[in-house]
């Protein structure tokens, strides 16, 4: 659930749901690229969003986010 991810992934998911680039989130929050695929993998896995070849697990984690 969202209330499982932490303040800075809270932050990410939110800016995702912006439609902010992995880039744009970085410069946003003045961290790196690499953290900000590091806290994006987080929230895939505190959401239960595996890997499928069917899903887009980063419009699932906004669809998440949205909704509560």
């Amino acid at each position: 659930t969202i209330e499982a991810l932490g303040p800075r992934r809270r932050q990410v998911l939110a800016l995702i749901a912006e439609g902010r680039t992995n880039g744009g989130i970085a410069r946003r929050l003045g961290i790196t690229e690499k953290a900000v695929v590091a806290h994006t993998s987080g929230i895939y896995d505190a959401l239960g969003l595996p890997v499928t070849d069917d899903d887009h697990r980063r419009v699932l984690a906004v669809v998440r986010y949205l909704t509560g």
